[in-house]
């Protein structure tokens, strides 16, 4: 009886000891002296004061708060211990969050750090990863506008579902939710999608405001400017209306008249502007610098008649430098050589793309010709790249690529120095560094492609720099930085994925280690051309950095996909090594590493993914091993097969497995003998004594 309570005692203890959180840590305990009781004497002003210095005390030691945005806080939230906001802080830490984006997140509601996240917040993190949401896209949606989190769970369902309802999938509306988290707390937004169905705006058109401009649907004054659209002569449940809402909402009363005067002046009436907005109504967004420039190289330049860009609006939207002037070139000399049909249109080969144009306006005629408009067409595009090479290295004592990674900022001075700097477009200067990606994808497919020189690098580098540091709206940093997850996305899906799931067991591996390799060089050269990105919005609005942006893209389009198979393969590998086979040891190494690196800093991919299936199996295996030995094999024979196998499982975890494994595989491979071992000795004893009993009474 007494061994009986004494053991229940021992257990509730260790039951106690096991539940009960660690001691405080020191921070923790400067904490706790702030919650002494208060003697009767202080009045109430002693205790809101002593509430306000722990909350301020709290903010500015645990979460990093300046002091000014601690008292801000403090007079939002108040609390007096570190149990709730400990908890919220964990919860974020739990869910992917850095402490930055953490603090950020606390600066602009710092009313969280009084709920219970998994009653206040995890619901709505788990209905967004329901409808497709990656945690990467949770992180990025609470860290720009958290505001979200204050409004309820079927708050968020609805605005999901008026969402999906003008999105053609689930990946497509949380894009929007993703990239305009503001929306969802705002209920300007289902008022004003009630407010353009009611004036007849089809779904398509409100699609496509999602799509391109959703902040549009948070306006206050959308009634005018629909107004305002539908008095220009556009009808609502026309396809392009909603084309036309954004180019009226995009710009100003003064801009818009401002445009209108250009035009004007280079001899447009107002009949002639409302053809051309009806046509095109997007080259309103080009501005008036824009406008006035093509205007005058097309009529004062070339002598040409302005009624083209009425029936051709859309040529305003095209590059001067490296469309417009050069084409222009082109035609000039086709039209004063009568290489041009009488009938044919001066407009059509500046619309026309680039292999259309070289195959219809160049190649197709005589090597004479042909080589004096390939000289007219690329001859100002080269003189720009040669004269940049040339004053680089007339100016550096040293390489450009040595002077770049040696003082990336000399190295641009000097480009912007030794040439005129000009605004370039978002269409134009991506165009110029898909060039770049399209190189560096060939080289890593192993197509004949020169490497990168160190005047490529400096060129793709400076693209980013220029385009992130113009003034609004030339300015296209969130832009770039979309665009720089969008280039992963789509190599991972046209090229990757398809060679992956055409491979399986061992080829898909070895296919697997390779993509995964390159993958990690793209990444690497990608933040290079990208670096001023880090600077120009990451640190500023808490994005995820580059770096990270491209390993969650390797995670979410091909991880997620093929993790399952990729485990059963490496398990079936690792079972043939144990019958005996040979194995290629250093394949294994080097996909269970990407178990590993996947996780950026973290084991939870290699221990939930892998580790525990392998763990079952390698159970089930010596399970099966035990129960067969047991019947084949005498005692010493038994023990000697346990103990060669056990430094064969050492071995295993020496030279693919993480070390982190050996504990928890010792402990899996050890139960099932432990289990049978005491029926080999009990079996071989009841069979010894057996045969002593034959032998003496003649059994």
């Amino acid at each position: 009886m007494f061994h009986s309570k004494h053991d229940s005692l021992r257990r509730a203890l260790l039951f106690i000891l096991s539940h009960n959180p660690p001691l405080p840590s020191p921070s923790t305990k400067s904490y706790l002296l702030l919650l002494r009781p208060q003697k009767s004497r202080h009045s109430t002003t002693s205790t809101s004061d002593d509430h306000h210095s722990f909350t301020v005390s709290y903010l500015t030691t645990k979460c990093g708060f300046s002091h000014e945005d601690a008292l801000r806080a403090n007079k939002r939230v108040r609390f007096d211990t570190p149990v709730k906001p400990d908890s919220v802080i964990s919860f974020f830490k739990a869910h992917g969050f850095s402490l930055s984006q953490t603090t950020t997140i606390m600066c602009k509601i710092p009313v969280v750090l009084k709920r219970d996240p998994t009653k206040a917040i995890l619901p709505k993190f788990q209905f967004l990863a329901s409808k497709g949401a990656s945690p990467s896209d949770i992180v990025l949606m609470t860290t720009k506008s958290p505001n979200f989190l204050l409004r309820s769970l079927n708050h968020i369902v609805s605005f999901y579902e008026l969402v999906r309802r003008f999105s053609p999938s689930d990946l497509k509306a949380i894009a929007y939710l993703t990239g305009c988290p503001s929306s969802i707390p705002d209920v300007r937004v289902p008022q004003n999608v009630k407010m353009l169905l009611d004036e007849g705006l089809t779904n398509a058109n409100i699609h496509h405001l999602l799509r391109t401009r959703p902040s549009v649907l948070s306006s206050a004054d959308l009634k005018k400017t629909v107004e305002e659209v539908k008095q220009l002569g556009f009808d609502p449940s026309q396809c392009n209306f909603s084309v036309v809402l954004l180019a009226k909402k995009s710009v100003t009363k003064s801009q818009w008249d401002a445009k209108v005067d250009v035009l004007k002046k280079w001899g447009w009436s107002e009949q002639d502007f409302s053809e051309a907005f009806r046509r095109h109504p997007h080259f309103m967004l080009c501005s008036e610098d824009k406008l006035n420039a093509v205007m005058s190289f097309w009529i004062s330049n070339l002598g040409w008649d302005s009624s083209a860009f009425r029936i051709r609006p859309m040529l305003f939207g095209y590059s001067l430098e490296k469309r417009l002037i050069p084409r222009a070139k082109v035609v000039k000399y086709l039209l004063s050589n009568g290489l041009m049909k009488k009938n044919a249109s001066i407009i059509t080969p500046f619309s026309l793309t680039e292999e259309l144009f070289l195959k219809r306006c160049i190649t197709c005629f005589e090597e004479k010709d042909r080589s004096r408009l390939l000289t007219l067409y690329q001859g100002g595009l080269q003189s720009t790249l040669i004269n940049f090479k040339v004053s680089v290295v007339s100016v550096c004592p040293v390489t450009p690529y040595q002077a770049f990674v040696s003082n990336p900022q000399l190295a641009i001075f000097i480009f912007m120095s030794t040439s005129e700097r000009k605004i370039i477009d978002l269409e134009q200067g991506w165009d110029f560094m898909q060039k770049g990606i399209t190189k560096l994808k060939n080289i890593l497919e192993g197509l004949p492609e020169p490497h990168f020189s160190s005047e490529d690098y400096i060129m793709l580098y400076t693209t980013i720099y220029t385009m992130c540091t113009q003034k609004p709206p030339h300015n296209y940093s969130q832009q770039l930085y979309d665009k720089y997850k969008e280039v992963f996305e789509e190599y991972i899906q046209s090229t990757v994925l398809p060679s992956l799931r055409e491979k399986h067991d061992e080829f898909m591996l070895r296919e697997l280690v390779k993509r995964w390799a390159n993958h990690k060089i793209m990444v690497g050269w990608l933040c290079r051309f990208f670096r001023y990105l880090e600077t120009s919005i990451v640190a500023r609005r808490s994005l995820p950095p580059l770096n990270e942006v491209g390993l969650t893209c390797f995670y979410d389009w091909v991880y997620k996909e093929l993790n399952g198979k990729v485990r059963d393969a490496v398990i079936s590998i690792i079972d043939q090594e144990r019958e005996g086979e040979q194995i290629d040891r250093t394949l294994l190494k080097n996909v269970l590493d990407i178990f590993v690196e996947i996780g950026m800093g973290k084991m939870d991919h290699y221990e939930n993914d892998f580790e525990s299936a392998m763990l079952k199996d390698t159970s089930a295996y010596y399970s099966q091993k035990a129960s067969n030995w047991i019947l084949e094999d005498s005692c010493p024979d038994y023990m000697l097969k346990v103990e060669e196998c056990l430094k064969r499982e050492k071995d295993r975890v020496a030279q693919y497995l993480h070390s982190s494994s050996e504990p928890k595989l010792l402990e899996v491979y050890s139960w099932p003998f432990s289990c049978y071992f005491s029926n080999v000795v009990f079996t071989h004893v009841e069979c010894s004594i057996a045969r002593q009993l034959k032998e003496r009474v003649g059994w």
